[in-house]
């Protein structure tokens, strides 16, 4: 009986957000603070993109899969709108600057220093590489093969923070110095 409570409110609070945000007339005021009509009449707030590494965007594939486009459909009304996909669609202009991604030293290094950021140097560097490798299977099959090859290069990054004495994934700086 406990674990049917625990699981049930588990479940309640999975599906309470993403929140469709839209007027009845499918008009919200975007991220910029200008009102926009939403593609399909739905627009979610407290959507987080982080949430696909977590497995809730699976879990609401399988459960809500009515949902699915709308979820979709409100990142790209974000990109259009901000020129990037967000960490979290929220309704207020621009971007916290920690939402902001320099990409210049993971394009670098291959991964992300822990000399450059104050935390979260690995699980930022292996959540860009899955994103990295999304990308290259998509493009595989447009047959973009140089994106292909581009991408599924910087997927590999996650290895050189792979430490073979402590078989465990390790942090660096930008000189190759473990943590």
């Amino acid at each position: 009986r406990r674990q049917k409570g625990i699981f049930y409110t588990a479940m309640y609070h999975v599906l309470l957000h993403p929140s469709d945000i839209a007027d009845a007339d499918g008009r919200v005021r975007g991220p910029t603070g200008q009102v926009i009509e939403s593609r399909d009449g739905r627009y979610y707030s407290t959507l987080s993109l982080w949430d696909t590494f977590r497995g809730v965007h699976p879990l609401l594939t399988l459960l809500t899969p009515e949902r699915v486009n709308g979820f979709v459909l409100t990142l790209l009304d974000h990109h259009k709108a901000m020129g990037y996909l967000p960490l979290w669609t929220e309704p207020r202009p621009g971007a916290p600057a920690w939402a902001q991604r320099d990409w210049s030293d993971y394009l670098a290094h291959g991964y992300v220093p822990i000399d450059k950021i104050s935390n979260e140097a690995v699980s930022q560097t292996l959540e860009l590489g899955i994103g990295d490798d999304a990308v290259a299977r998509v493009a595989r099959s447009l047959g973009n093969l140089d994106v292909v090859r581009t991408f599924e290069t910087r997927a590999q990054g996650f290895r050189r923070l792979y430490d073979t004495q402590t078989r465990m994934m390790r942090g660096r700086d930008s000189k190759g110095n473990w943590r």
